[in-house]
């Protein structure tokens, strides 16, 4: 071979060169949705460990406070929710001022640590009988939902009854 005929023969054809793009695409093709369904089923997993948190918390209050559930209201944001100790927390303290968020409630009495609500992509409710806004019917005492927008409407998502069994709701992968 004289030194054209090398000097042509350097680098990849565009053929070549096309094969290995198509490949690349099939495979990100196939890739991407199993990465992305891990991701959700993961932040599904963790959405299902707060549920069962916020419920502990919730039946804790209902047994240390005369068999009465907490207000329902949304675990919205740290400025709502990580408050100072509270003084309602006994239970001979008197009820709790209407309006008063039962995330305040519970995380100020020490049923829940402080948590970064606003950076979390689920929303929680705290759920009782007497306000089933969010939490659509009875029985149900704690919800978590996707964000953003209200608990409700075919959402993925998980409700916790009062013995403590979790249901999910719609599609949302069954819990570990």
């Amino acid at each position: 071979m004289t030194k054209a005929e090398t000097m042509n023969k350097i680098g990849f054809t565009l053929t070549e060169l096309m094969v290995v793009v198509v490949i690349i695409g099939l495979l990100a093709l196939l890739g991407v949705p199993v990465y992305i369904k891990t991701i959700e089923t993961s932040r599904a997993d963790k959405a299902v460990e707060m549920i069962k948190s916020i419920a502990n918390a919730q039946r804790a209050w209902f047994l240390d406070h005369n068999r009465n559930y907490i207000m329902a209201y949304g675990f919205d944001s740290n400025a709502i929710c990580n408050p100072l100790p509270m003084q309602v927390c006994e239970e001979d303290s008197g009820p709790i001022v209407p309006g008063t968020p039962s995330c305040h409630v519970l995380i100020g009495c020490g049923y829940l640590p402080p948590y970064d609500w606003d950076n979390d992509p689920w929303r929680y409710v705290v759920c009782n009988d007497a306000y089933p806004f969010e939490c659509i019917g009875t029985g149900v005492i704690a919800r978590a939902c996707r964000k953003p927008g209200p608990c409700g409407g075919g959402q993925w998502g998980y409700r916790v009854d009062p013995n403590g069994v979790i249901t999910p709701e719609g599609g949302a992968p069954q819990p570990k």
